[in-house]
């Protein structure tokens, strides 16, 4: 088994009194009831599932992937969205990934609101695509988002025409990030 930082519980051949044991030494005796009952389902990291989509195994992803999303995990949200937009193991529903693009984006899932400023854009909702995608060049991100809102400036979508800012955006879309961080437009 790999480190992955925390206790991962397999459900198949470990006793329970050796979990317990182990979740007394790494969270406190208090921590665990001797009548608690361990849910496995909480030990699973999205690093097992990326492997198992990696490994085409898309069944076994989307039985871990399921109950996270219920939950209300973004990350896991932007995984399952991301399987229904390529149809991944499932049928191709760009609905139904917007919507939990839409869902992880709303919780603060940056590639999430990366997928939805890009969206909005392409769409040609410009004042709200102009507003996220500034937010994200402000977190780090590049690439499309800065050729984004470069166009934006270029031909005044959602804002004013600014050949300045345009020219800026679409040099920081190809120069490294270090250096693209520490001067702004």
């Amino acid at each position: 088994m790999r480190h992955t930082g925390r206790l991962k519980v397999l459900a198949q051949g470990i006793s329970i009194s050796l979990l317990l044991l182990a979740s007394s030494a790494i969270f406190g005796a208090a921590a665990v009831k001797a009548d608690a009952v361990i849910d496995p389902m909480k030990f699973i990291t999205l690093t097992d599932i990326y492997q198992l989509i990696f490994d085409q195994k898309f069944d076994q992803a989307l039985d871990r992937l399921r109950p996270l999303v219920a939950q209300g995990n973004s990350e896991a949200q932007y995984v399952l969205g991301t399987m229904l937009e390529e149809g991944r193991g499932v049928p191709r529903d760009k609905s139904a990934a917007l919507k939990l693009y839409q869902q992880s984006a709303d919780a603060g899932y940056p590639f999430a609101q990366k997928k939805i400023g890009l969206y909005l854009y392409f769409a040609k909702q410009y004042d709200q695509a102009f507003a996220m995608l500034q937010t994200l060049t402000q977190m780090g991100f590049r690439g499309k988002v800065s050729g984004a809102l470069a166009e934006m400036y270029r031909h005044g979508l959602g804002t004013s025409v600014d050949e300045a800012k345009a020219a800026c955006w679409m040099r920081k879309t190809w120069e490294p990030l270090e250096k693209s961080i520490q001067s702004g437009c």
